[in-house]
């Protein structure tokens, strides 16, 4: 295989670190993909809060959750890539909100295919719909 070759990158993008967050008490957030978690680790590395994204039923086995972002009022944001869903859960971990069906990827109403990244915007937190989407409701 030579360097840059679609296969090389793919591996690379596998084996990425994961992603982290300094918030706003000091903790660090970090998106365990490869362990299908969000970790909160305090400043002596002990884990203080997580979220496994494979254990609902219909869960891909391996979703590679790929960003998480801790909200302004405490709920973390996470995008759920093989799971088709971007999710909003609290500090006890219960879903409040979540946008695509649990590994039902689609381009449809409430289906996401592979979403990448959740983030926030100012005050707006959500999904944006793709250009020359309409709503078919």
């Amino acid at each position: 295989m030579l360097p840059g070759d679609e296969a090389d990158s793919f591996h690379n993008w596998l084996t990425q670190p994961a992603r982290t967050s300094r918030l706003p008490n000091g903790d660090t957030l970090i998106t365990d993909s490869n362990n299908n978690r969000i970790v909160e680790v305090d400043g002596g590395d002990n884990v203080v809060w997580q979220y496994v994204t494979n254990t609902a039923p219909g869960s891909n086995p391996t979703p590679l959750p790929t960003r998480a972002v801790r909200l302004r009022e405490g709920d973390t944001l996470i995008s759920d890539q093989f799971n088709d869903r971007v999710l909003e859960v609290t500090p006890s971990g219960q879903i409040v909100f979540q946008q695509g069906a649990i590994n039902m990827p689609g381009n449809g109403f409430n289906q996401l295919n592979g979403p990448y990244d959740a983030k926030v915007i100012g005050d707006f937190t959500g999904l944006t719909p793709p250009f020359g989407f309409r709503d078919r409701r």
